[in-house]
C-alpha cells in the first residue's frame, strides 16, 4: 500500500527547515551578520501569506513565471516569483511551466531540497540590505499546485527603459540614476554576487525617481573557494555593465 502525502504541516516545517539552512550557509558565503536575511523572513502556506492573486503571470523569469498579488500582512502589492529547480523532475520529459498531475509521483515534488535551495538563493539575493535593491520577503507555499514562490517587494513605477525613451529625462536626472546604479553595482561587486541580467528592463524608477534593481534570478555568487581563485570581482562586475550596454 502507498503510503499517504505528506500533511501541509510536514510540508512547510520541511520547506522552512531546509531553506533556514541554506540561508544560513549563503550568510556564512558571503560573510554577512548571521540571521540579517531570515530577520523579516515569512515561510508559509500561499492562502495564509497573499491573497488576490493575479490569474494571468505579469511576467517570466529563470525560474519560472511571476504573478501579482497582496502581502495579507501588510496590505502591499508583491510579486510571486515561481522557483522551479533544473533537477526536480529528473529522469522524466517534463517541463518546468507544465501542470502536473495529482499523483503519487508528484507528491515529493514539495520535499526537493533542489528547489528548496534554488528558493532560499533567489530569496538571499534579493533581500540585502540595500536602499537600491528590491526587498525579499519570503517563501509562500502553493500546495494544490506544488508549486513554491518568492515573494519579492512590487516596485510601482516605471522601468527606466520606458522612462529613457519618453525622452524627458534631464541630463542632472540621468546622472543621478547612473551614480545610483553604478553604486548599487559597486555594493554587490564587493560580496562577489552579480545579477547578471542587468539591463533598462530590470530598473524600476519608484515615485521619487529612485532607480530600485529587481530580478535577481540570474544571480550568481562566488563560493569561498571560488574568490580564493578569483584575482578580483572586477571583471565580474565590469560583464555586468558590458551586458547592460549591449541590450
Amino acid at each position: 500500500m502507498a503510503s499517504p502525502p505528506p500533511s501541509s504541516s510536514t510540508i512547510v516545517a520541511r520547506v522552512r527547515d531546509r531553506f533556514r539552512k541554506r540561508v544560513c550557509d549563503i550568510e556564512r558565503e558571503l560573510v554577512l551578520e548571521p540571521e540579517l536575511l531570515m530577520r523579516d523572513a515569512c515561510i508559509e502556506v500561499i492562502d495564509k501569506v497573499v491573497k488576490d492573486v493575479s490569474t494571468e503571470p505579469v511576467g517570466e523569469g529563470k525560474h519560472g513565471l511571476c504573478f501579482l498579488a497582496t502581502m495579507i500582512s501588510e496590505d502591499v502589492k508583491v510579486i510571486l516569483k515561481q522557483v522551479v529547480a533544473e533537477d526536480v523532475f529528473e529522469g522524466s520529459s517534463t517541463t518546468r511551466h507544465e501542470q502536473h498531475k495529482d499523483d503519487a509521483d508528484t507528491q515529493e515534488w514539495m520535499l526537493s531540497d533542489a528547489t528548496i535551495d534554488e528558493a532560499a538563493q533567489l530569496y538571499a539575493l534579493s533581500t540585502l540590505h540595500y536602499p537600491f535593491i528590491s526587498r525579499g520577503r519570503g517563501l509562500a507555499i502553493d500546495l494544490k499546485a506544488k508549486h513554491i514562490y518568492v515573494i519579492v517587494d512590487y516596485i510601482q513605477g516605471v522601468p527606466l527603459m520606458t522612462a529613457l525613451a519618453e525622452g524627458n529625462m534631464s541630463i542632472e536626472q540621468r546622472l543621478f540614476i547612473a551614480i545610483q546604479i553604478a553604486s548599487t553595482m559597486q555594493f554587490l561587486a564587493c560580496l562577489e554576487i552579480f545579477h547578471n541580467d542587468l539591463f533598462t528592463g530590470n530598473i524600476i524608477l519608484d515615485a521619487h525617481n529612485i532607480p530600485i534593481l529587481i530580478d535577481f534570478g540570474a544571480a550568481t555568487f562566488h563560493h569561498p573557494a571560488e574568490r580564493a581563485r578569483s584575482s578580483s570581482s572586477t571583471g565580474d562586475m565590469c560583464q555586468d555593465i558590458d551586458a547592460w550596454y549591449q541590450r
